[in-house]
């Protein structure tokens, strides 16, 4: 009664069905692996949960000292002091909750790679040897981030920008640095560090070039991944709580795959093909090649 009935393919399956570029891998991928890929999901928000939860408790304790100011409970300097306190606290407490993430992210993106190039994967194996092999390069990333923003986040609290039109236009200006340079570049960096060995500063270097001779693609397909975030401008607290979870859980791990696929094709236009040809297009099947 309850046997699952299985249809038949119009016709059999050949080589010619292989996806023959990146862009047709990715779809493959989601319709054919999306359960692998949401378990990359499941993976990241293992890792992610300490950094979810200290971030939403930031914005319930903040919001109160805010609401008890505006009730006249307290005086605007106590009220001033206890959030710059409670923020720097939270802000420290997220540097090591970063790296922590960013070792989760190392073995994660090893999975990626080899879900991308179709290479046979053994969950624990791949997870804990990216870990091994990317975690330290990946960490000094986040590591340098959670220490900028802490650093950013009290200069902003402190008033560093007045109230003129255009000191509050500058006071937007470290959003549009991480988006417009310091995503692409990370971005760049964590692909280049799940494939070659090379020093960090070299890395850098190469990813901050590879996205300058790539800006509008990169910009474009980054956007994908820093957009949905834009829902966190809904002044919410069950949206706060929610979102950031399933963007890690859904989101993240599909914009990996796409981000993943799409470095490769990058990599493969101004490094592999003539540095390392024997991973140029790999898990791609150029039809009109063979």
């Amino acid at each position: 009664m309850f046997k699952k009935k299985y249809r038949a393919a119009k016709r059999d399956f050949t080589v010619e069905d292989l996806p023959s570029n990146r862009q047709e891998v990715f779809f493959d991928l989601l319709k054919h692996r999306w359960t692998d890929i949401l378990f990359l999901g499941f993976l990241l928000l293992l890792f992610a949960t300490p950094f979810l939860i200290a971030r939403y408790q930031r914005l319930l304790v903040t919001t109160d000292f805010f609401q008890k100011y505006v009730s006249g409970e307290l005086e605007e300097n106590l009220a001033f002091q206890a959030i710059l306190s409670f923020n720097n606290m939270i802000n420290l407490i997220h540097i090591p909750l970063l790296v922590l993430f960013a070792i989760g992210l190392a073995g994660v993106i090893r999975i990626v790679k080899k879900l991308a190039w179709s290479e046979y994967i053994s969950t624990r194996h791949d997870l804990l040897a990216g870990i091994k092999e990317n975690s330290l390069h990946i960490g000094a990333v986040f590591l340098l981030m959670g220490l900028g923003n802490f650093l950013l986040s009290h200069l902003r609290a402190l008033n560093v920008f007045s109230d003129t039109p255009a000191n509050n236009l500058l006071s937007y200006l470290p959003e549009v640095v991480f988006v417009a340079i310091i995503f692409p570049v990370l971005a760049y960096f964590i692909s280049l560090t799940a494939i070659y060995k090379e020093k960090f500063a070299k890395k850098l270097m190469i990813a901050l070039k590879l996205y300058l001779l790539n800006l509008p693609k990169t910009l474009l397909v980054c956007l994908a991944g820093i957009l949905p975030l834009l829902l966190l401008l809904v002044r919410n607290s069950l949206m706060q709580l929610i979102f950031p979870f399933v963007y890690v859980l859904v989101f993240l791990p599909v914009f990996l795959s796409l981000w993943f696929l799409f470095s490769c094709h990058v990599f493969d236009k101004h490094i592999n093909k003539n540095n390392f040809p024997e991973i140029h297009d790999k898990g791609v099947w150029r039809k009109h090649e063979k």
